[in-house]
This record gives structure tokens, sequence and C-alpha cells, in this order.
């Protein structure tokens, strides 16, 4: 049937030419449109669309979980400390991620007119949708950074992001085909190139708004589906019907514009939501709660009391200072499951409370909290070391937190010269820190390192080099300078934090347990660069740790901190004549008992003066003395015993720094509920 009226024609036209005596003969060819091979053309062309979609998305897949692991790791909060801007930070991300990007999909693309697949082998097709990519990449790739957020761990983020940013690739295609199915034959029998009706468009620009990463399937699948159109159709495929309107691609492009600017804000929002202490975060202190600090420091140590008047004065010229101080961690109410202890403590004060008690909150008395820090001030000077010090869970470490802007403060002041740290543009402030995590790009050298944060500090590319090499130097690092972070071991990772933290000579300098699980030349190591890099340079610093000798080696002043109170500060030295309770003698004997029976008692060693004695062995003892005059009197008489030959060995000593910080210690409350 189909082939009856060109044979008819055929015939008639030849019938025609032999009666006029022609020899020529009129060929007609019939080739029947069929459907079928049109529609697994049409569904082979979508879904290999789809797959290169997917192909480009798996590869922005990984760039969300890069963000969040700077995030997560405090790679983010180094790279701020050391003065690069929020702003800057996202900015210099976004084009270099967006560069990586469009590199890898341009190779695809490339890829594919390698392999001479027909829709890429028009050079217009091409840079359309090289073109696409670029817009269609801005607003897809700050989505991921919005992302980020969201996630925790590092390999949760990856996978989270790669399925919110696939599954709803395929939900939406197979959506899209089946909302568009009519619309598809009705154009096609028409013979008009227009794809969608306005459901599918509605369907796919919200879609799109959720999750950006449909938007390049549909823009593929509509390119690709028209350029076959033009094909069977044998119509040009010109740039106006490409961005009409029912072809979907002009919306698209109008969208992905938009969500540049929507996502921008969205993730400036969250930024400073996540990543950046406000006035928001940081509440006035009640009239109640200010009295019982002001009474407490009065009735108190007269050298935090002093210390909070100098800092309350000199608040402007202390390059790090802390006034009235405190945090609070929130605590949920259902995790308190006992409704009698509940209600004792809904009865109770905000103000009382024990310190490690759940209680409700000094600025919020409907929330239940827990105290970490409590009324902490304290100022660091210029050329000034500041050991802060204390029992684990005394506070140090959410006070340097809080100095260092990683977690807001619930109540106070932290000021850098005079300006408040939710004031301050951290991008402005010179800081080196040292956590006690060390805080390091796995990609990058121990070379590539310092030069980074050399440039970061306003080196240019030599000088960062020259200078670099100066530090490792000095550290002893010449053999590991090119090796990558995860083939260094624990005790080179340290050097290179610290390193790291002084290079370029910031102003303020803060170090979380420094030398921690270092040997002894190492350690000593470290110290000799501390010490030389507070005296050459106008930097303060401030150094929390367990060691009592490095504590007394460096730092100027210490502050003690017990139950998240600063309950002495002042120089090594003044705290030892201060707190020590007096004199310790340890000695060697042939025989202990002996001694202590001839030189302490019948020889009154220590006069009238109480002591307590700890035998360690049958000729070692150890004998704490409270005493303060008549010291020359224990001398004369351990020398002329020595000379009987009763006495070995000995030494008398002034109570040590880390007697008295192990006395402190005994007051900080262990048990927590």
């Amino acid at each position: 049937m189909p082939h009856s009226v060109p044979a008819t024609f055929n015939a008639i036209s030849n019938a025609y030419l032999a009666s006029k005596n022609l020899n020529d003969r009129i060929v007609v060819s019939n080739h029947p449109f069929d459907e079928r091979q049109d529609g697994m053309a049409i569904a082979g062309l979508t879904l290999v669309g789809l797959m290169l979609g997917l192909g480009i998305v798996s590869i922005l897949n990984k760039f969300g979980p890069l963000c969040a692991r700077e995030r997560i790791n405090q790679l983010l909060l180094q790279l701020q400390l050391n003065g690069v801007s929020r702003f800057t930070y996202w900015i210099s991300s976004l084009i270099s991620d967006n560069t990586i990007f469009l590199s890898t999909c341009i190779l695809l693309i490339l890829a594919g007119v390698a392999v001479r697949f027909q829709p890429l082998l028009d050079v217009k097709i091409v840079l359309l949708i090289i073109g696409f990519l670029i817009i269609w990449s801005i607003p897809t790739m700050i989505f991921q950074y919005i992302l980020s957020f969201i996630f925790k761990k590092e390999e949760t983020a990856y996978n989270g992001i790669s399925a919110f940013n696939t599954y709803p690739i395929i939900v939406g295609f197979i959506g899209l085909t089946f909302i568009n199915v009519g619309s598809t034959i009705e154009n096609l029998l028409l013979g008009e190139l227009s794809l969608y009706g306005v459901k599918a468009i509605a369907f796919c620009l919200i879609l799109t708004t959720l999750c950006p990463a449909f938007g390049i399937v549909a823009l593929l699948n509509a390119l690709f589906t028209l350029k076959m159109y033009s094909i069977f159709l044998t119509k040009e495929l010109s740039l106006k019907t490409i961005m009409n309107f029912r072809n979907m691609i002009s919306p698209l492009l109008i969208l992905f514009v938009v969500l540049m600017v929507v996502y921008y804000v969205i993730l400036m929002v969250l930024d400073r939501k996540k990543n950046q202490t406000t006035k928001s975060d940081v509440h006035d202190i009640p009239p109640a709660t200010r009295e019982i600090y002001e009474r407490e420091l009065a009735e108190g140590d007269d050298d935090v009391r002093k210390e909070f008047e100098y800092v309350k004065a000199h608040q402007k010229e202390l390059p790090i200072s802390t006034l009235h101080l405190c945090k609070e961690f929130n605590v949920p109410k259902r995790k308190v499951t006992d409704k009698v202890e509940r209600k004792i403590i809904e009865s109770k004060d905000s103000n009382d409370y024990i310190y490690g008690d759940i209680h409700k909150s000094v600025v919020n008395p409907r929330q239940f909290v827990k105290t970490a820090v409590v009324d902490v001030n304290f100022g660091v000077r210029m050329h000034e070391c500041f050991g802060l010090l204390g029992p684990n869970g005394a506070g140090k470490s959410t006070t340097l937190n809080t100095v260092t802007a990683t977690i807001p403060q619930t109540m106070g002041s932290i000021c850098y010269n005079g300006v408040e740290t939710h004031q301050a543009k951290l991008g402005d402030v010179s800081m080196g820190y040292c956590p006690q995590n060390d805080i390091l790009w796995k990609e990058l050298t121990l070379r590539e390192h310092i030069e980074f944060f050399l440039s970061i500090r306003g080196y240019n590319s030599d000088e960062a080099k020259v200078y670099a090499t100066q530090y490792i130097n000095a550290a002893g690092l010449e053999e590991h300078q090119n090796k990558r972070v995860d083939d260094l071991s624990g005790g080179t990772k340290r050097k290179l934090s610290i390193l790291i933290a002084i290079c370029g000579y910031p102003e303020r300098i803060l170090l979380d347990e420094p030398t921690a699980g270092m040997d002894p030349s190492t350690r000593r190591l470290i110290w000799d660069i501390v010490k030389q890099t507070k005296r050459k340079n106008d930097s303060a610093l401030i150094m929390t740790t367990h060691s009592m000798e490095e504590a007394e080696h460096l730092c100027d002043r210490l502050a003690i901190l017990v139950n998240g109170r600063l309950i002495c500060i002042g120089s090594p030295e003044h705290l030892k004549m201060k707190f020590g309770d007096g004199y310790i003698l340890e000695l060697q004997s042939k025989d202990v008992d002996q001694f202590h029976a001839e030189v302490v008692e019948r020889a009154q060693l220590f006069g009238s003066n109480t002591y307590e004695i700890e035998k360690i062995s049958n000729n070692r003892a150890k004998y704490e003395v409270k005493m303060t005059n008549n010291l020359g009197t224990v001398f004369e008489k351990m020398e002329e015993f020595k000379r009987r030959g009763l006495v070995i060995d000995y030494s008398f000593n002034q109570t040590s720094l880390e007697q008295i910080f192990i006395n402190f210690a005994k007051k900080q409350i262990k048990t927590t509920k």
C-alpha cells in the first residue's frame, strides 16, 4: 500500500516518455518513514546524553568532600588565622576547582570527538556544550560547597554528596521522560523542533533548583535530541531554535544565572554561621552573674585580681586578652533521663552549680548546659611567652579554641589589640597556630607547606624559598624537605606544625602542647627555636603544656586553670615562692633508718618544723619539710654526716613547679555527671 502511489506515478511518467519516442527512463525511489527506527535513535541518543551527564557529575563529586575535609580537619581555620579572608578563600577555591573541573570535562568531550560520536562532530554543538558547562558549573560548584556544611566526617561527605548528586538525576530523567512523552511524539509528527511541554519545563526547573547537577543532564539531553531531530526532519539547527523556550535550554541558562547569586548568598550565610564568631554568639553577662564574678575576684588570689584590673585598663595595648571569658556547652534536656534530677536542675539558680554538673544556662535558663570555662581573665604582652597550664578537663583547650575563634565564647570578650574577635576581620589578624593535632595537607611536601604559609604572610616566591631553606636547616629537616606529609614521622610532622606557626614571625603565636611525643634532643631543639622567636620578633605567645620543665624553661608567666577558673598567675619563680610549701631533701644513705634516728630526730635536722618522710628504698629517702629559715643549718649538718660516711649523697631544693602544679591539680573535680 505505501508503494502504490509512487509506482503509479512512475508508470504514468515512463508511458508519457515512450509516447514521445524518448528512450530515457524516470526512476522513483520510495523510503517509507520507519517510526521504530526513529524512536530507537532518539532513545539511544537520550541515554547517551544521560551517560555523558553522569560522567560529568562523577567528576563534580570530588570537590564538595575536599571542601568538607578542609573544614573538618581545621585546614580552613589555619588559613583563616594566617590572614586568608573568607571571601578570598571561597573565590580562590571556586576558580581553582572550576578550572580543574572544566578541563577534565573538556577532555571527556574531546574523547567523544575522537571516537566520532555523531552529535559531537558538529563544531557548533561542541562549542555550545562547553559554553553551557561554564555557565552551569559555577552555581553547581557553589552548591557543592553548601552541601559540604551538612557533614561532620570526610568519609560520609563523599558518600553523601555523591548520592545527592546522582540519585536525583536518575529519578529526574525517568520523571521527565514520562511527563514529556506525549509532547515529544506530537511535535515530531508535526515536524516542529520543539521538545517540551510546560509541565516538563516546570518539573525540570524545580528539580534543577534543588539539585543543580540534574541541569547538565537536561541540557545535554535537549541539545542532542534537537540535533538528531534536525537530521531526521532535514531542518537546520539554528541558535534561535536551540534557545526556543520550549526546548528547555534558555530557561535553564537563566535559572543558572539566578542560582549563582542565590547559592552565593546561602554559602556566605552558612559560612558566617558555621565558621565565624558573630556578635549574636556572645551574650552579655547578667548583673547577678557579674556580681558573683567580681566578688570571687576580690576574695580570691591577689595576682589573679591584679591581672583582671590590668587587662581591663590596657586591653587596647595587649596583642591577646580575655576578660570575663566564659563558655557553656549545650546539653539536650532529653539526655537527663531522670525526672527527679531534671526537676532539681530546674529548681536551682543558674549560678548554683558544681563544676562539671549539668545546670541551667546563665544566659538562657531554659537551656541545660555544662560550663567549661568560668571568668578567665588574662592578657599576653609583646615579647612574652604565656603558659596556660591545668589538669585534663580544666578548660585549657576550650580557652585556646575560643581565643582562635574555633568556637565562640558564651560570655566575656576576647580581644586582639582591643578589637573583639567577632568584630575583627580574621583575615587581617596575624596569627600562627600549632594545635594538638597536626593540621597539614597530605598532598604537599614539607617544603611546600612552609613556602605556602610564607607566601600567605606576604613573602614573594624567591623570599619564601630562601626563608623556607633557613627554617628547614634550623630544624634539621633537610633530608625530609621533599617528602609528602603521609611519608613523615610523627615527630617530623610536629616540627613542621611548629615551623608553620612561627614562620614569617606573626604577631600572635599559639602553641598547643608543641613538643608532645618528641624525644628529649628534639624537644631541646624546639625550645631553642621558640626562645629565638620570642627574642627576635615582636610576637606574643600562648603555650599549653603538661611538661613543667618546658613551662619553666620557656614561659615568662604561667597561669593555672582548675575547674575552669584561673586560680594563680605569675612568673615560675613567683609561683614557687608564693605557693611552695617549703623544701625537699632527697638523700642516699647506707642505712636510712639510722640516718633518720641520728640526724633527723637526735640532731634535730629540721628543728621544730614539720616534715613528711617517703622511704623510697633501704638506702634512699625523701623528706618534704615546711621551713623558711635556718636553711644553712641543714646544709651544715648534712655535710657533717656526709664526712662521717652516713650520707652518701643528697640534694636540698625548694619545692618544684611540678609539685605546686600537682597540689593545685588535686582540687580538680574528676567525676562529672
